[in-house]
């Protein structure tokens, strides 16, 4: 049976990045001499400030009555050339995920990682253990740790993000095992709802993830960001449209 659809004509050249799945091993590496209290001391006073600084945004959200997030999105960057201990930086038990890991250009690996609300002490922990007894190895490896905003989560090119016109743009939405990816995508399409922000309905999937489609500019980026928990990865869009009509039901959902 023919379909006749208005599908929207992309006129931006996308770009391809392949999906990774999140991993990042543990194993021996090349990682920085520190000075370890002063390090760790600084690491906290950063954590720390970044914590504060989401609040802010989030007390500004609940007094005009919008839906925020219930955890903090923070981007924790390795030492330029060095290795970064990106595996543990993620306790599955405790909801705490590293969403992407990424090197740019001039040989820093950073990673994204959102904490829950009610697991602020995951990462304060593991500091002070560093500060006391030389443990938790991965803090030696991180360089610095800030509050993560939209060039955090973009993949690709930072050139590519629209701070003015909107494109279109792939979220890919985190889903953990045995969660209704349903619920999930229906509060996704709500919250584009209430800041109208053009989404399209079909969607694809992938081992912990859901991809959707979305018309933003760096402006809708950024309320996603801080309105759901769910964010893991923003891109360009590399596929048309007409692909998420096209797909079997095997593949779309």
């Amino acid at each position: 049976m023919g379909r006749t659809l208005d599908n929207i004509k992309i006129d931006e050249k996308g770009e391809t990045k392949k999906y990774t799945p999140i991993g990042g091993g543990d194993k021996e590496g090349n990682y920085p001499a520190r000075n370890r209290k002063s390090h760790g001391k600084l690491l906290e006073k950063q954590f720390l400030s970044a914590w504060r600084l989401a609040n802010e945004l989030i007390k500004e959200r609940v007094a005009v009555s919008a839906p925020v997030r219930d955890g903090v999105y923070l981007e924790i960057k390795g030492k330029q050339g060095y290795d970064l201990l990106t595996k543990s930086l993620e306790d599955i038990r405790q909801h705490v995920r590293l969403l992407n890991i990424k090197k740019d250009n001039n040989e820093v690996i950073s990673a994204t990682v959102y904490i829950p609300n009610k697991k602020r002490d995951f990462f304060l922990k593991k500091i002070n253990k560093y500060i006391e007894t030389e443990g938790e190895k991965v803090v030696s490896t991180i360089e610095s740790i800030n509050l993560a905003f939209v060039e955090a989560l973009w993949i690709g090119d930072k050139e590519s993000i629209p701070y003015k016109t909107p494109i279109w743009c792939e979220v890919w939405l985190r889903v953990e095992p045995n969660e209704d990816h349903n619920i999930i995508i229906d509060e996704f399409f709500e919250l584009c709802k209430i800041e109208q922000i053009p989404f399209k309905d079909q969607k694809i999937f992938f081992p912990e993830r859901v991809v959707l489609g979305v018309r933003a500019d760096f402006e809708d980026l950024s309320k996603i960001i801080i309105f759901s928990s769910r964010i893991a990865e923003i891109r360009k869009m590399s596929t048309p449209v007409s692909f998420f009509y096209d797909l079997d039901n095997y593949e779309q959902k």
